[in-house]
């Protein structure tokens, strides 16, 4: 078995590489960290490296939108979920622009981002790289995004809120912000929003139960 660095340029953005394990007979193995990541461990491993300060980082980094623009534009709290989606839907536009978050699954079953936008946020590389500098502020801002984004979203589909339109382009935004590790934020708290999704599907389940038992008793009434 041999571990070497799988090179990609620091600019493919929308990969996931940072180590290929090569068997006899079998594909290689990709594991964890962007490729920003990735450099920018190498780097520091090898010198007194602060990606900050790199001009090549610097140009890769220069069109994300900063995490505390969200932080701008997204209120802490919601009059209604009208509201909700509305401010959301407007960070969606802002990172991706007006085409779909996903262009489909790959083979294993993984969402593929859509090649014709581009991931102004890169959500999990800038959360990597703030914490090269404050550690709490990179916790703070995933804790927000968490809040203000991912679980309002789960919370306004399970409340039946907007068009159906609206509840797909909320939810692709909520898979982006799982596969981004916001969720791991937030547990606790994702765990209440969880259990009071279940609550209501539990008794939507009942409701629909109780009108089909009403309509047997009916019809049986009828014969």
């Amino acid at each position: 078995m041999n571990y070497f660095p799988y090179t990609r340029p620091l600019g493919d953005k929308a990969q996931t590489l940072e180590f290929a394990t090569f068997r006899e007979g079998r594909d290689p193995e990709l594991f964890g960290g962007t490729a920003i990541m990735f450099g920018s461990r190498i780097l520091s491993d090898e010198h007194d490296y602060d990606a900050s300060l790199d001009p090549q980082y610097q140009g890769l980094t220069q069109d994300f939108i900063s995490l505390s623009r969200i932080e701008d534009e997204v209120p802490a709290e919601f009059e209604n979920d009208g509201e909700a989606i509305a401010a959301i839907k407007n960070v969606i536009r802002m990172g991706f622009g007006d085409d779909p978050i996903f262009a489909g699954k790959g083979r294993d079953g993984k969402l593929i981002l859509n090649p014709k936008n581009n991931d102004r946020f890169q959500v999990r590389n800038q959360l990597f790289l703030a914490g090269h500098h404050d550690l709490e502020e990179s916790q703070r801002l995933g804790s927000m995004l968490g809040d203000r984004l991912l679980l309002p979203i789960l919370e306004i589909v399970f409340n039946r809120s907007g068009t159906d339109s609206d509840k797909k382009e909320l939810m692709d935004f909520a898979m982006y912000l799982f596969g981004q590790g916001i969720s791991d934020y937030v547990k606790d708290n994702l765990k209440d929003v969880a259990k009071d999704c279940n609550d209501k599907c539990a008794e939507r389940y009942d409701a629909l139960y109780e009108n089909i038992k009403t309509l047997r008793t009916y019809t049986e009434k009828k014969k």
